[in-house]
């Protein structure tokens, strides 16, 4: 967990893999981050029973992760990335400073350097 990470209420963080969040990450409330899911592969054996499957989930500097958001195992954003409220953030390697939304989850922009004279 980075430096001034802030994390909204009822967030669910399921790290059976491993899952780095970087620093200045906001992460919305009722988001949920997961880095294992169930296999599911053998029809002759209940699910519950298949074990886990890991992906390193990877969360860059200054991301912004709204509320409900949900970030499947596998997933790398890149710095300064935002995935909106209620995206559902397959996995996948996202650039830097995207913007990322829906379901499933793709991008719809990219944040741009402000020149000081448009910033009035």
């Amino acid at each position: 967990m980075g430096d001034r990470a802030r994390i909204g209420e009822c967030v669910m963080i399921q790290a059976g893999g491993v899952i780095e969040v970087g620093d200045d990450v906001l992460i919305g409330p009722g988001a949920k981050i997961w880095s294992a899911n169930h296999k599911f592969e053998d029809i002759h054996t209940p699910i519950q029973d298949q074990d886990f499957e890991c992906k390193k989930v990877s969360i860059g500097n200054g991301c912004w992760i709204g509320a409900n958001a949900f970030i499947m195992p596998g997933v790398s954003l890149g710095e300064g990335c935002i995935v909106s409220a209620g995206a559902i953030v397959g996995a996948k390697e996202y650039p830097a400073y995207k913007i990322i939304a829906g379901n499933p989850a793709r991008v719809i922009g990219t944040r741009k350097e402000i020149a000081p004279e448009d910033n009035t």
